[in-house]
Order: C-alpha cells, then sequence, then structure tokens
C-alpha cells in the first residue's frame, strides 16, 4: 500500500472510531437564541461536580406502550462499566437486565434488543417483560435495528478494521429472524452508521460511512430486505449531523446535514431561519425530507436552523421537530437547550436552558407517551407537543430504589 493510501486509510480508522463511540459534543461560541420560553419545566438538571467519578446515562428507550424505560448507564471514569436497566413507569420497579450493554432498541409488540461487548466479542439480545432472562440471538454483531413487528433485525457486523480487506468486510448489512437465523446480506460501498426502518417494515434507510476519498460526506441508501441492492436516495453526499433520521407516518425520511450542502436545485428562501445568529460563530442545519411516492422521490427542505445541532426528532405526523443546542456563556459555563419546532407555522419555541455539560443525549418520540423523550446523562424526561414537560426518571433515582 502506498504511503498516501496508508495515511488515509489511518484517518478514516481513527474517525470511525471516534464517530461510534460516544460522541462528546462541542461548545457553540454563541448566546443563546432569544425566543418564546416555557418556564419552570425542568428543574435541578445541572451535573454534579464530581461527574467524572459519578454514574451517566448512555442511551435510552421506551417501549412502544409507555409502560417500561430502558436506560443503559456508564460508570467510572473510563465509562468502560455499562449496566442496562429497566424501569417500570407504572410500578416504580427496576431490573437489571446485563452488563457490558450500549444500544438498546424495542419493537412494536414491546421486545426490547440491545447489543453486547463481552472480552471484545459484540452479540445481540432480546429480552421482553414475559422472560425473566434475556435471549442470546446473533453472535458477532451489534448495533441492533429491529423492523417494527420484530419479525427482522437489521444489524452490522463486527469487524476489527485494519486494512481496505476489513474495510469491505463492515461494509454490509445483515438481516436476521427474531431466532437468529441469517435471512440475508446487502452490500454497502462503505460501513452502515445508522439504520431506520419504514413505518410499514418494508423498507430500511441506511447512513454510511464516509468512504476512504472523504471522510466527511455520508451516503444515504435505501434497502428491501433481505436481498435487494442499495438504492441510493440522492446522488448526493452529505455530511450529516450526529446520527438521526426517522421515518414519518407516510413513510418519508426526514434526516439534517451541515453547513451549506443542500442540493443546488433546490431554492431555500421560502424557509426561514429559526432565529437570528451570527453566521460567522454558528454552523448551519439543514433539515430534508425524502419523499419515496413523489414525483422524482424529491427532497424537500422543511427547516434550517443555526446553532450546534447533535441530534433531533420529528413527530410521526410531520409537525412537530425537536431539536437539541448547545452553547457557552462569558464564564465558560456550558448550557444545554431544546427549540421545539411547529413546522406548520413556522415558529420556534426554547423549551429549556440548563446548564448541563455533557449535553443532551439521544431524543426521540414514543407514541405511547405522546410526547417527546430526552435523554440527559442525569435525567430522562418527557415533553409533550404543547410545552408541558415532566421527569420519567433521575439517575439519582434510579440508583436510589
Amino acid at each position: 500500500m502506498i504511503g498516501g493510501a496508508k495515511s488515509r486509510l489511518m484517518m478514516f480508522v481513527g474517525f470511525m472510531v471516534s464517530i461510534l463511540g460516544l460522541l462528546a459534543p462541542f461548545p457553540c461560541q454563541a448566546k443563546p437564541p432569544k425566543s418564546q420560553e416555557i418556564d419552570n419545566i425542568s428543574q435541578g438538571m445541572k451535573a454534579p461536580a464530581n461527574k467524572n467519578n459519578r454514574s451517566f446515562i448512555i442511551t435510552a428507550d421506551v417501549s412502544p406502550d409507555g409502560d417500561f424505560l430502558s436506560i443503559v448507564v456508564a460508570s467510572g471514569r473510563s465509562s468502560r462499566s455499562r449496566v442496562l436497566w429497566i424501569y417500570s413507569l407504572k410500578t416504580k420497579e427496576k431490573r437489571k437486565i446485563a452488563d457490558d450493554a450500549l444500544h438498546c432498541l424495542w419493537d412494536n409488540r414491546d421486545v426490547l434488543w440491545f447489543d453486547r461487548n463481552t472480552g471484545n466479542n459484540w452479540s445481540i439480545w432480546k429480552w421482553q417483560p414475559t422472560n425473566s432472562e434475556p435471549q442470546l440471538v446473533v453472535r458477532k454483531a451489534f448495533n441492533p435495528f429491529p423492523s417494527p413487528d420484530g419479525r427482522l433485525l437489521a444489524c452490522s457486523v463486527y469487524v476489527d478494521i485494519k486494512d481496505e480487506k476489513s474495510l469491505k468486510e463492515a461494509s454490509v448489512i445483515l438481516f436476521f429472524d427474531g431466532e437468529g437465523k441469517l435471512k440475508g446480506r446487502i452490500s454497502l460501498p462503505s460501513p452502515p452508521f445508522f439504520c431506520e426502518w419504514s413505518p410499514k417494515g418494508d423498507g430500511v434507510y441506511v447512513i454510511c460511512l464516509p468512504g476512504l476519498s472523504n471522510f466527511l460526506s455520508f451516503n444515504i441508501f435505501f434497502l428491501t430486505p433481505p436481498y435487494s441492492s442499495p438504492r441510493a436516495v440522492s446522488t448526493k453526499s452529505y455530511p450529516i449531523a450526529y446520527k438521526g433520521s426517522w421515518c414519518l407516518d407516510d413513510g418519508g425520511l426526514v434526516f439534517v446535514t451541515r453547513e451549506n450542502f443542500p442540493p443546488k436545485a433546490l431554492p431555500d428562501s421560502k424557509v426561514p431561519l429559526a432565529w437570528e445568529g451570527s453566521p460567522s460563530k454558528l454552523s448551519k442545519f439543514y433539515f430534508w425530507k425524502y419523499n419515496p411516492k413523489g414525483k422524482n422521490k424529491n427532497l424537500t427542505l422543511i427547516w434550517k436552523e443555526e446553532g450546534y445541532n447533535r441530534s433531533f426528532a420529528i413527530s410521526p405526523d410531520g409537525r412537530s421537530l425537536l431539536i437539541p443546542h448547545k452553547s457557552i456563556d462569558k464564564q465558560n459555563r456550558i448550557y444545554s437547550y431544546l427549540h421545539l419546532v411547529d413546522l406548520r407555522r413556522k415558529r420556534t419555541t426554547k423549551v429549556m436552558r440548563e446548564e448541563i455539560k455533557d449535553g443532551i443525549g439521544r431524543v426521540w418520540y414514543n407514541r405511547g407517551l405522546g410526547g417527546f423523550c430526552i435523554a440527559t446523562p442525569y435525567k430522562v424526561l418527557l415533553l409533550k407537543e404543547k410545552g408541558e414537560m415532566r421527569t420519567l426518571l433521575s439517575l439519582e433515582g434510579l440508583e436510589a430504589r
């Protein structure tokens, strides 16, 4: 391998390691926007001073019926101790499910899927409230994405990427049935980074990591499992803003890109900025909807915003958009806040502004609870679309039980 290609490969491997790990958000050098605020909705969310020695929430998810909350809690400076807990939102009881977990997602049958890394060996498991113990489903695979009905499981193959050959081996997505039998294997141009099933479970949108030639551009494909060839959502590649893409009830896909990378053919003058900031200090984010049933399968710009964006969530009807942000003041205090966007009225409400140094983690919409769920390092919150917010679980409450 020539020196230039080897250098690019090493840079790519380093990029993959960083992006697949727990990404720590960087602060934006701008003041929070002046917008309508909802007061007295989130109290006591400051991170403890000795946070490096305390536990914190890596990720969370809520069962579709809204009965169970699953969270992965890490502890210690290295964050290597990770425990998957199940918390009943009805009975307030908790249960330890597994050590060494990283990702967890529920399907529509209230079955929880999660992965574990024990001794550098990845595996995928499932658990449901009617069973006492979790069940091993697939070995040497990770990052599970179950179909809505739980009949198919999309996941990534575990490969230690060292060279171009191992990079190609990792550039696949596997499909298993609920019992762990391999149903299909689809090759991709580069390793898969994020998946999202269509509401009916008839297809999967896949965001692929960048190739060796471009470290910042991601490609989006649509797959019809378990054997179809990838169909590109767009001929262009995008700098995806962290991970986050959501399917709507109509089957459309919403995703967000960074800076000035929208398709040039689509004018964006009719979409207002959420707030006027300083373009020289802020990043610009574009929110796109891909309509698979539209003419020429068009991409439509539905919103754009300036600030720091780590992830986002959208309601299934496509009317409300929740965007976490982060800022730093003159005293170098780091604040996190949320923008709740009414896409029909093109209006933004600032829902929360709290000193959360580690930022807001995953945000998603739960039908059973009828609102947005927000995972911070120390709490999981529920935000109704009308602005009402309450705490589903605090980490201190979990540890005290």
